[in-house]
């Protein structure tokens, strides 16, 4: 009699928790096709990516040897190392190059600053320059600090893109003007492959890294001065 007392009130409970779990699957039927796209266009190929970083090139066929030869190649040649340098500092040879990424880039920081700044109350800086301040002190005491998270928002637009840019420097830049995204692409035209892939990975994890530092900025409503 009491098994049969505790199994039916089991039931109800089972059925409860059951339905929890359903509802709870339901609710995210909705994120599986972003999440069949994220993994067809970004998981698969970035994986694709990752092992051919670790794979050797040998006379132009890719050879399934695990190996860290790409990274230490890339290291060991000055040249690519000073590329990728100067393409983290946004310094070149051809002021052409300059001028281009920053007339296509432009917009994106402007943009993002604007939306920081149009919620900033203008009032604050007179009020700093009336107790004393000076308009740069009030600047970079008053408004620099409100607006920070636009500022490393517009940072991130602006230098994630740059670091992939390999048509502008080859229109406009020639031979000085090679950026990372030029080296990249010249191993997959000579059919580099595996060492292609390292650059490209380290270019991610220097994206990757980039972004855990401002993670605590990246927020959409901070960013944008909400």
């Amino acid at each position: 009699m009491t098994a049969a007392t505790d199994a039916a009130a089991a039931a109800p409970s089972a059925r409860r928790r059951g339905a929890r779990i359903g509802s709870g699957v339901a609710s995210y039927l909705g994120f599986v096709p972003a999440i069949l796209l994220l993994g067809l266009c970004f998981l698969v190929p970035f994986g694709i990516i990752v092992c051919y970083s670790f794979w050797e090139t040998i006379d132009y066929a890719v050879v399934h040897h695990w190996t860290l030869d790409n990274y230490r190649y890339f290291f060991s040649v000055s040249a690519y190392v000073s590329t990728m340098w100067w393409t983290l500092v946004f310094l070149y040879d051809r002021p052409a190059v300059i001028l281009v990424l920053v007339y296509l880039y432009f917009p994106f920081g402007a943009l993002t600053l604007y939306s920081s700044i149009d919620n900033f109350d203008w009032n604050q800086l007179r009020a700093a320059m009336d107790l004393g301040a000076s308009p740069l002190q009030a600047i970079f005491r008053i408004l620099v600090p409100q607006i920070k998270p636009g500022i490393i928002t517009a940072i991130i637009f602006v230098f994630i893109p740059i670091l992939g840019e390999y048509l502008t420097p080859q229109i406009v830049g020639g031979t000085g003007g090679v950026m990372i995204g030029n080296l990249i692409a010249n191993f997959f035209q000579e059919a580099e492959y595996t060492r292609g892939a390292a650059i490209s990975l380290l270019v991610a994890a220097f994206i990757v890294l980039l972004l855990v530092i401002f993670r605590k900025s990246l927020s959409a409503k901070e960013a944008y001065g909400a």
